[in-house]
């Protein structure tokens, strides 16, 4: 196969793979969900940096306490995302205090993980294979960020099976509630004596 050939190609294969991520980022999910992504790094940096002014003294005699302030930064910026993504990314109904209590739980296991895979890759991409730092960040992050918006899709799905088989339930003792009341109804309005219905 010629070179030229082979170059049209893949010209041709780059260019659909643009066209689908472009036709993706129409989808108000996938928006919402970049823009509340940006906004918890946001929040992360924001977090860490007022730590580091806050305790720098103490950051200086004891160089462990960095460490605390990036995992104090990094449970305000899970919060915030956990709140942005069930409120307006991914629009979960469930409430009570157990399921939100669940979710947040699943949400931010969900993110230790990913958090674990990022080191991962670092350890393979960059410790071994010495491969430059700043496109291992790249690279870490986009395998991430993908992982976590369908985790995400998956904790908030808007209705479990167990869900819509209550709905189900629920409805069908509605729907027989109504009948027996209107089955009373019926009868308080019928007169057996005259064989007339009441006024």
């Amino acid at each position: 196969m010629k070179i030229s050939s082979i170059l049209r190609r893949v010209r041709i294969d780059f260019k659909t793979f643009i066209y689908k991520c472009l036709g993706l980022l129409k989808r108000k999910d996938i928006i919402l969900y970049l823009v509340f992504g940006v906004l918890t790094t946001l929040v992360d940096w924001l977090v860490s940096f007022l730590l580091y002014r806050i305790w720098g003294d103490a950051i200086e005699a004891n160089s462990f306490l960095i460490h605390g302030a990036n995992a104090l930064a990094w449970l305000c910026a899970v919060m915030f995302a956990f709140v942005t993504n069930r409120t307006w990314v991914f629009k979960s109904r469930r409430t009570g205090f157990f399921p939100v209590i669940g979710e947040f739980a699943a949400f931010a296991g969900g993110r230790i993980m990913t958090l674990l895979l990022q080191e991962g890759i670092f350890a393979v991409m960059f410790d071994w294979l010495g491969i430059n730092e700043y496109i291992v960040k790249i690279a870490a992050a986009v395998i991430v960020v993908i992982i976590n918006f369908f985790l995400g899709k998956l904790i908030f799905r808007k209705k479990s099976d167990s869900d819509r088989a209550d709905d189900l339930v629920n409805e069908t003792d509605n729907t027989e509630k109504e009948d027996i009341k209107g089955t009373e109804a019926d009868t308080d309005c019928y007169d057996p004596a005259n064989g007339t219905e009441r006024n």
